[in-house]
């Protein structure tokens, strides 16, 4: 089964154990607030399943699915992908996978994802492993591998932006622990990988700021920025959206887009309401998801947030006039078709503002379910009005 990019409900003062398809929170502990109570400016006209996204056949199943621009192309990132045919280093368990869309430039509705792949027409995984993570890789594996046997690193790829000015995009990406077994797995920390416009993959970047994890700018003790992210007016604007009890409160940074990659040139939006270089004490926004879309859309004009809620199936979409907020009461954009998991629920519900038609009263959301033989994507055409 996939490796599910949502972290385990377990929270500080009770377990939310998940039986006969129901989540039971047991008593004694207290969710935080949603501060995200401002009045919506959204309303969903409509949404139309489209039907099952058009992958690559050697895939058995893959989810995430951000998507964003690099250059003139139109990018899907997925984090593990099970594939048929092993790629050059033998493997059919890949940590992270993607794909160009080659038919965005003459149908932005027709998505068609075959694997990126290299000169042998081999799949290939999104981000170049380090020498010291190829090695634990290879010392867990095999007749005579170190315990526990089947651990591994993992790259999960998050949001994808564009930032033309330097002729690049930012990848957000996560570090991550795992081996056999259902939800045995931790991040280590978050981190922005470079992709030039031409080139066939991003580069990680040494940033030397976490100890034991060179590549990482934010330890696994800080907030995981990298939940949703987009660019606006020449600034990166970057969502943490960490699980606190059974909820994931949201929390917000910012950079200029020409020195994103400088941790040093960072705010965060503290608790206050006002803009400061320490991440110890942030404002929670609202209740969202850690995998999320952001964006802002013209026919809206407003800022964007699209989800799925937590242990359900339902995508939902938030709308403020300022990054900071004040966010809206979340409005639903359309409920998912069950994944055969046991409990039906979905995680991965995104909206991909580079599809956008009619300004943003149209957007196009996607997500992932287990149909029980394999992992399909699906996609949803939404049409939206706005709410004078």
């Amino acid at each position: 089964m996939l490796i599910e990019r949502r972290k385990l409900f377990t929270a500080n003062c009770a377990v939310l154990v998940v039986v006969l398809s129901v989540a039971t929170q047991l008593t004694g502990c207290s969710d935080p607030a949603d501060p995200g109570n401002a009045n919506p400016i959204v309303n969903v006209v409509s949404a139309e399943d489209v039907g099952v996204v058009s992958q690559d056949g050697r895939l058995t199943g893959r989810d995430g699915g951000y998507s964003g621009m690099v250059g003139n192309r139109q990018v899907w990132v997925f984090g593990d992908s099970v594939i048929t045919e092993p790629n050059a280093a033998g493997n059919t368990w890949l940590g992270s996978s993607y794909s160009f869309n080659n038919d965005f430039a003459t149908d932005v509705a027709d998505v068609s994802l075959p694997l990126a792949s290299d000169q042998a027409g081999l799949p290939v995984e999104l981000f170049d492993y380090s020498d010291t993570e190829l090695e634990y890789i290879r010392l867990h594996r095999g007749e005579n591998c170190l315990s526990p046997c089947g651990s591994r690193w993992a790259l999960w790829p998050g949001p994808v932006v564009s930032d033309p000015d330097r002729n690049r995009s930012l990848v957000f990406y996560t570090k991550v622990h795992a081996s056999p077994g259902e939800f045995n797995f931790y991040g280590v920390g978050q981190s922005i990988a470079v992709w030039p416009a031409g080139a066939a993959r991003p580069a990680r970047v040494s940033y030397q700021v976490v100890p034991d994890y060179p590549s990482m700018m934010f330890s696994a003790d800080e907030p995981q920025f990298g939940s949703g992210a987009f660019a606006e007016n020449r600034m990166l604007y970057v969502f943490a959206c960490d699980r606190v009890g059974a909820v994931k409160p949201c929390r917000l940074a910012r950079a200029p887009l020409a020195t994103a990659i400088n941790k040093n040139t960072w705010e965060y939006f503290g608790a206050g309401g006002v803009w400061g270089d320490a991440a110890d004490d942030l404002s929670a926004l609202f209740h969202g998801n850690d995998i999320m879309s952001a964006s802002y859309n013209e026919y809206l004009n407003a800022y964007t947030v699209v989800y799925s809620e937590p242990l359900s199936r339902t995508i939902y979409m938030r709308t403020a006039v300022q990054p900071e907020g004040p966010w809206s009461r979340p409005v639903k954009v359309a409920s998912a078709m069950p994944s055969v998991n046991g409990n039906g629920w979905v995680y991965d519900g995104l909206a991909h503002a580079e599809m956008n038609q009619q300004g943003g009263q149209v957007i196009f959301v996607t997500y992932t379910r287990d149909t029980g033989t394999s992992r399909e994507m699906r996609l949803v055409r939404v049409e939206l009005s706005r709410i004078e």
